[in-house]
């Protein structure tokens, strides 16, 4: 993963990765302050713990390449540590480490959001440990918002078995009212921040919005269907699911099938070690897409290249 690391992440030089790069360079040799100003102006987001290693690594006078390789291989070590956890087949691992789609795009175009997904990947690995898996989670939130909708499913279960004996049997939970205020504050604390004079979310939401089409419908709904078939849990998976079809609608489906496909992947993985039609035919397909997304990468220096 290092040494395609150095490869590709030379060649990659177009898309949002202008941005980042003039970032990088820009910020060496500044103060923290004045650094972030800048980084808020050009990146034009608030999530300050990808600007905190970036200025680290710049000011630092690594090289920016080196940095995210070094980012990326750690990156595929915890991917690789989960795999094993969850007791996958090692050709099925190392198959999907070296030619998926998803993991691709995050190596090289999802800068920020390849830190979101460290830091959160980190919190489901020690998720036992609860002072720490909290910090984890809290750095994956403020290193990408789009964090928060992995464990909307999550919160929105919580949320069910907290209501249920309201509704079916008129029990109060007391631990119900403890849910508004933290929504509230979770949205005021989103929303402070505002973008070309708009709230945060709602500018994330607008600038995304008109993203989705009936294809990004149709790949969640692909997805969702494997995972239920895969589950020991349908009531679960439904509820996992449920918040991405809504988000598809919301912010488009290019970010959100990934999270689907995440989800896909945790029911699928556990059956026979990986080894089964639903891991095969998605593998294959991403391996298909990845080709196209390096081909572009090598010929045109950006995975997503303008459409003539």
């Amino acid at each position: 993963v290092f040494i395609i690391s150095l490869i590709l992440g030379n060649l990659y030089v177009g898309g949002d990765n202008n941005g980042y790069r003039a970032i990088y360079n820009g910020i060496a040799g500044l103060d923290i302050i004045n650094s972030y100003y800048l980084y808020n102006y050009v990146i034009t987001t608030s999530e300050f713990v990808h600007f905190i290693f970036v200025w680290i690594a710049s000011n630092l006078g690594i090289d920016r390449i080196f940095f995210l390789s070094m980012c990326n291989t750690l990156f595929a070590g915890i991917i690789i540590k989960i795999f094993d956890n969850l007791k996958v087949n090692f050709l099925v691992t190392s198959f999907f480490i070296l030619t998926n789609y998803y993991l691709y795009v995050l190596l090289f175009a999802g800068e920020r959001l390849k830190f979101g997904f460290i830091f959160f990947l980190l919190f489901f690995l020690y998720r036992k440990k609860y002072a720490l898996s909290f910090f984890l989670f809290g750095l994956s939130i403020f290193s990408h918002l789009q964090m928060l909708i992995l464990c909307s499913g999550r919160a929105l279960q919580l949320f069910i078995n907290e209501v249920k004996p309201l509704l079916f049997k008129l029990q109060f939970k007391w631990s119900l009212l403890l849910m508004l205020p933290i929504i509230v504050l979770a949205l005021l604390t989103i929303n402070a921040p505002q973008i070309s004079g708009l709230p945060y979310l709602v500018y994330k939401v607008t600038a995304y919005g008109g993203d989705r089409s009936l294809f990004d419908f149709l790949r969640m709904t692909i997805f969702f269907l494997i995972a239920l078939y895969y589950t020991k849990d349908r009531s679960e998976t439904l509820i996992y699911f449920l918040p991405l079809f809504i988000a598809v609608y919301f912010v488009g489906g290019d970010r959100m099938n990934m999270i689907g496909y995440m989800f896909c992947l945790y029911y699928c993985l556990p059956y026979r070690a990986g080894l089964n039609l639903g891991v095969l035919i998605t593998n294959l397909y991403f391996l298909y897409a990845n080709i196209d997304f390096v081909s572009k990468i090598i010929l045109y220096g950006n995975g997503f290249p303008p459409q003539p």
